[in-house]
């Protein structure tokens, strides 16, 4: 996948010159061809009723997402829906094999459990199963806003950050990140133009539709992943963080009220964002284009970062962990992924354009939080990005494909050649 605005115009400038060549032929297909409509179990049709009539008695005293063009390329129409507040996410969800509900095997747990969209200020969340409360999941404008807004910088980032290699440069431009954002009252028209200039909607369109559904598969685990699932989950991410309770959580004990109970949460936390990059990884998201999957997951915490720190300066929580710490632990988990062969028995090769994005989606991640500063020698963000790239090279099999995407108004749809 060509990711910046620069490169996607390139791909398309090569996509209609090859087009004219008769010995080669293109087809336009749906991203997703493996995902098709499928009958609701019996079972399943009880609770998801049960489930959409408690996401309904909530939502009394909360507005439905509004349908305008936006929302509506990212998510399709509210009133298009058979089961769930948005078709398009009903399609993702039909076609989303999420492990069994251990009470009903035979029952898949994405057709059983209600996913809301609502016009809110909160990031998303989930009901608890406890105490016999029906689940649903909530997913907000703020967190869908968010991402999207920082997949228009993220373009901005690789064409004018990335190539001075200056700290200076890269500290004074965050003011882009934090104007885009709406971080700041400074409403500069250069920025605006710096945006326009690069923005790419179909990377837009493709990696927030990829956080959306990471953020489901976050509060799917919630609801229904298991106590041993999550157990493992967690243990996954002590692998490669040993002493993050020490580390993390041990200095601010004194800010936190129940000690105890906040590291059992933020424990909890961690499994589930672990088990999300597990659900996406067994999808049919992930067979053709893991890495925007990938992506999505960051974006969908770099969305988490940025709101607490529009929200309270990121105060410490009682209940999340920080949610830079999630993001590098996601990081790392899909670095374990990458590394594993029966990885690339089931889901096809990346190209080198997505694998570089990857990498220069975790250097976003820190020139957005102001890590690259004065103390900082060398090559800064380079050294790093070079690092993410030689890493991924060692593990990612050679050989893979960047596809190239179309934008219609039903969504991105990918141009293969058949020949």
């Amino acid at each position: 996948m060509k990711m910046s605005g620069r490169k996607a115009r390139e791909a398309r400038r090569v996509l209609r010159q090859n087009s004219t060549d008769a010995s080669r032929k293109y087809v336009i297909e749906s991203e997703y061809p493996a995902l098709t409509s499928q009958e609701l179990a019996e079972s399943a049709k009880a609770r998801l009723r049960k489930s959409r009539l408690a996401f309904n008695h909530l939502s009394s005293g909360l507005k439905l997402s509004k349908s305008d063009d936006a929302y509506t390329l990212l998510i399709g129409s509210q009133t298009d829906a058979s089961h769930a507040s948005a078709s398009r996410v009903d399609e993702w969800l039909e076609g989303w094999r999420m492990p069994a509900d251990h009470e009903l095997p035979d029952v898949r747990t994405s057709l059983t459990t209600y996913v809301g969209f609502v016009e809110s200020r909160d990031m998303p969340s989930s009901s608890s199963r406890q105490k016999g409360k029906v689940p649903y999941a909530l997913i907000t404008t703020r967190f869908i806003d968010l991402c999207w807004k920082l997949t228009e910088v993220f373009p901005t980032f690789i064409s004018s950050v990335i190539p001075s290699r200056d700290v200076e440069i890269g500290s004074k431009s965050r003011t882009i990140l934090f104007t885009h954002l709406g971080l700041t009252d400074d409403r500069r028209e250069d920025v605006a133009e710096l945006i326009d200039r690069a923005r790419d909607v179909i990377l837009s369109e493709r990696v927030t539709s990829a956080a959306i559904r990471w953020a489901v598969a976050h509060e799917m685990a919630h609801i229904h992943g298991s106590a041993p699932d999550r157990t493992g989950a967690y243990l996954r991410a002590e692998e490669s963080y040993p002493n993050i309770v020490r580390e993390q959580w041990e200095p601010k004990r004194n800010g936190l009220s129940r000690f105890a109970d906040s590291v059992q949460s933020y424990k909890n936390e961690i499994a589930c964002d672990l088990l999300a990059n597990q659900y996406v990884l067994d999808s049919p998201f992930a067979t053709h284009d893991i890495i925007t999957q990938a992506i999505g997951s960051l974006v969908a915490l770099e969305a988490l970062i940025w709101h607490g720190w529009d929200l309270d300066k990121a105060k410490t929580s009682d209940t999340h962990p920080s949610p830079s710490l999630r993001l590098e632990l996601v990081a790392k988990d899909w670095a374990r992924i990458f590394a594993d062969p029966e990885t690339w028995a089931r889901c096809e090769v990346p190209g080198e354009y997505a694998k570089a994005d990857f990498a220069y989606m975790l250097a976003f991640d820190r020139w957005a939080r102001g890590v690259y500063g004065e103390h900082r020698d060398g090559s800064v963000w380079g050294f790093e990005i070079e690092a993410c790239l030689s890493e991924l090279h060692r593990v990612v099999p050679q050989g893979g494909v960047d596809y190239v995407y179309v934008q219609r108004p039903e969504g991105s749809l990918r141009v293969r050649r058949t020949q």
